[in-house]
């Protein structure tokens, strides 16, 4: 195709293609923004996110639609200004970058280092992925990892987690009170068997278990209503 051909092309200011770019735009965002938020409720997984997803799409759908449609005026009267092909051309790539970050950020390992605040955190191969919405305390995150002694001290040194003492699961000590909070959390969350756990905390949220039998670290992040 002729370089005048292509200039003509991104420079067509005329109102049916503007328009055709402007409902694109707005299609284009509800959908990026559908895949991103289920993307990021099932920890880079759309069949894992979609079912717990599809009751907060319908919530947060009725909030997002008018500001896609913004979107899509707002693109329909650029593409009269600056020309339809230009619009459509940076919508597509920026709509790209999105997608594609979210797949990135939203994979559980991502979504460890992102909450760690560093990139020190280990490879690990995640078990499961869980993330929990309210609308007064945030979110909660829980993992299941497979890791190795090695991996696991890795992990702790990396999420600056303190081993819970044993002096903890012995009656009532009011120095030892966030430790008992935490062994209560971890219990209730993963039913899980603490005796032959390694226990941690953090004073951000954080709570996690080794089991060295299984080579399982769980761990489950709700600072709203942990680190308080």
């Amino acid at each position: 195709m002729p370089t005048s051909a292509i200039i003509s092309a991104l420079r067509n200011r005329k109102t049916l293609p503007s328009l055709i770019v402007g409902i694109s735009v707005f299609l284009g965002f509800a959908l990026t923004w559908v895949i991103s938020f289920t993307l990021d409720l099932g920890g880079g997984s759309l069949a894992k996110g979609w079912d717990s997803g599809t009751g907060l799409l319908t919530f947060y759908g009725i909030f997002m639609l008018p500001f896609a449609g913004f979107i899509g005026l707002v693109s329909f009267g650029i593409s009269k200004l600056l020309g339809s092909g230009i619009v459509a051309l940076i919508s597509t790539l920026g709509l790209s970058w999105i997608l594609i970050d979210s797949a990135l950020t939203s994979s559980p390992g991502a979504r460890l280092q992102s909450i760690a605040g560093q990139s020190e955190i280990p490879e690990l191969s995640f078990e499961s992925y869980e993330q929990g919405r309210t609308f007064n305390d945030g979110s909660s995150h829980l993992w299941v990892a497979h890791c190795s002694a090695n991996e696991a001290e890795e992990l702790v040194g990396a999420l600056a987690l303190e081993r819970i003492p044993e002096e903890a699961f012995m009656g009532y000590d009011g120095t030892l009170l966030k430790e008992r909070q935490a062994i209560g959390t971890y219990t209730a969350i993963f039913e899980d068997d603490i005796e032959s756990v390694e226990l941690y905390f953090n004073r951000r949220g954080m709570i996690g278990g080794f089991s060295p039998s299984e080579k399982k670290f769980r761990l489950y992040w709700w600072p709203e209503a942990l680190a308080r």
